[in-house]
Protein backbone atom coordinates (compact mmCIF):
# COMPACT_ATOMS: atom_id res chain seq x y z
CA UNK A 1 0.00 0.00 0.00
CA UNK A 2 3.08 2.34 1.06
CA UNK A 3 3.82 2.43 -2.55
CA UNK A 4 0.89 4.19 -3.85
CA UNK A 5 2.29 7.09 -0.97
CA UNK A 6 5.23 7.14 -2.32
CA UNK A 7 4.75 7.14 -6.24
CA UNK A 8 6.21 9.98 -8.37
CA UNK A 9 7.65 11.47 -5.31
CA UNK A 10 10.81 13.66 -5.46
CA UNK A 11 12.06 14.20 -2.04
CA UNK A 12 10.60 12.73 1.40
CA UNK A 13 10.41 13.88 5.02
CA UNK A 14 10.43 11.72 7.71
CA UNK A 15 9.96 13.13 11.13
CA UNK A 16 10.79 11.69 14.87
CA UNK A 17 9.24 13.04 18.44
CA UNK A 18 12.97 13.40 20.64
CA UNK A 19 11.40 12.45 23.64
CA UNK A 20 10.07 8.66 22.17
CA UNK A 21 12.71 6.42 20.92
CA UNK A 22 10.10 3.86 19.64
CA UNK A 23 9.48 6.99 17.13
CA UNK A 24 13.41 7.33 16.34
CA UNK A 25 13.81 3.28 15.47
CA UNK A 26 10.81 3.53 13.38
CA UNK A 27 12.04 6.28 11.35
CA UNK A 28 14.59 3.32 10.48
CA UNK A 29 11.93 1.27 9.17
CA UNK A 30 10.11 3.76 7.23
CA UNK A 31 13.40 4.63 5.16
CA UNK A 32 13.68 1.23 4.46
CA UNK A 33 10.59 0.83 3.42
CA UNK A 34 11.04 3.95 1.14
CA UNK A 35 14.01 3.04 -0.21
CA UNK A 36 12.83 -0.80 -1.26
CA UNK A 37 9.68 1.03 -2.91
CA UNK A 38 11.34 4.11 -4.73
CA UNK A 39 14.27 5.64 -6.41
CA UNK A 40 15.11 8.92 -8.76
CA UNK A 41 14.79 8.06 -12.60
CA UNK A 42 18.70 7.73 -12.07
CA UNK A 43 18.57 4.62 -9.54
CA UNK A 44 19.61 6.75 -6.78
CA UNK A 45 17.72 7.29 -3.70
CA UNK A 46 15.09 9.44 -3.18
CA UNK A 47 16.60 12.89 -0.79
CA UNK A 48 14.71 12.51 2.46
CA UNK A 49 15.70 14.92 5.51
CA UNK A 50 15.01 13.43 8.98
CA UNK A 51 13.65 15.76 10.98
CA UNK A 52 14.38 15.38 15.08
CA UNK A 53 11.09 17.12 16.64
CA UNK A 54 10.29 18.76 19.74
CA UNK A 55 13.47 19.99 19.93
CA UNK A 56 12.15 22.63 22.57
CA UNK A 57 11.71 19.41 24.81
CA UNK A 58 13.91 17.95 27.42
CA UNK A 59 15.10 15.32 28.27
CA UNK A 60 15.57 13.57 24.96
CA UNK A 61 15.27 9.90 24.58
CA UNK A 62 18.28 9.86 22.36
CA UNK A 63 21.62 12.01 22.15
CA UNK A 64 22.30 14.29 18.86
CA UNK A 65 25.34 12.06 18.26
CA UNK A 66 22.34 9.12 17.88
CA UNK A 67 20.73 10.77 15.61
CA UNK A 68 24.06 12.38 13.80
CA UNK A 69 25.20 8.44 13.49
CA UNK A 70 21.46 6.89 12.71
CA UNK A 71 21.11 9.51 9.88
CA UNK A 72 24.56 8.69 8.18
CA UNK A 73 23.87 5.18 8.69
CA UNK A 74 20.45 4.96 7.01
CA UNK A 75 21.26 7.07 3.99
CA UNK A 76 19.85 10.08 5.09
CA UNK A 77 20.12 13.72 3.48
CA UNK A 78 21.10 15.28 7.05
CA UNK A 79 19.06 15.83 9.55
CA UNK A 80 17.36 19.38 11.68
CA UNK A 81 16.20 19.73 14.96
CA UNK A 82 12.73 21.29 14.59
CA UNK A 83 9.68 22.57 17.02
CA UNK A 84 6.54 22.31 15.09
CA UNK A 85 4.44 23.72 18.59
CA UNK A 86 7.31 26.72 18.45
CA UNK A 87 7.49 27.13 14.48
CA UNK A 88 11.39 26.31 15.00
CA UNK A 89 13.23 25.54 11.99
CA UNK A 90 10.12 24.25 9.52
CA UNK A 91 10.11 26.00 6.68
CA UNK A 92 13.99 26.42 6.83
CA UNK A 93 14.46 23.07 6.76
CA UNK A 94 11.90 22.64 3.54
CA UNK A 95 14.52 25.15 1.76
CA UNK A 96 16.62 22.67 2.30
CA UNK A 97 15.09 19.80 1.21
CA UNK A 98 13.77 21.82 -1.93
CA UNK A 99 17.68 22.97 -2.40
CA UNK A 100 18.72 18.72 -2.21
CA UNK A 101 15.77 17.92 -4.57
CA UNK A 102 16.74 20.19 -7.13
CA UNK A 103 20.87 19.69 -6.90
CA UNK A 104 19.91 15.92 -7.24
CA UNK A 105 17.40 17.07 -10.36
CA UNK A 106 20.14 18.76 -11.77
CA UNK A 107 23.03 16.03 -11.33
CA UNK A 108 25.49 18.68 -9.70
CA UNK A 109 26.52 16.13 -6.89
CA UNK A 110 26.49 18.98 -4.38
CA UNK A 111 23.38 17.12 -2.71
CA UNK A 112 25.95 14.40 -1.59
CA UNK A 113 28.40 17.08 0.17
CA UNK A 114 26.81 16.60 3.88
CA UNK A 115 25.23 13.06 3.37
CA UNK A 116 23.63 12.47 6.82
CA UNK A 117 25.11 15.29 9.00
CA UNK A 118 22.97 17.86 11.12
CA UNK A 119 21.71 21.09 9.28
CA UNK A 120 22.95 23.55 11.06
CA UNK A 121 19.93 26.31 9.65
CA UNK A 122 21.35 29.24 10.50
CA UNK A 123 24.37 28.73 8.79
CA UNK A 124 22.41 27.79 5.43
CA UNK A 125 20.12 30.46 5.75
CA UNK A 126 20.77 33.24 3.09
CA UNK A 127 20.06 36.77 4.39
CA UNK A 128 16.53 37.85 4.27
CA UNK A 129 15.32 34.68 3.10
CA UNK A 130 11.50 33.91 4.40
CA UNK A 131 9.12 31.83 2.82
CA UNK A 132 5.61 32.35 1.63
Amino acid sequence: MTRLYYREASACIIMFDVTNVSTFSNSQKWKQDLDSKLTLPDGSPVPCLLLANKCDLSPWAVTREEVDRFSKENGFSGWVETSVKDNKNINESMRVLIEKMMSSSTGDGSSCSMEGDYINIKETSPPGWACC
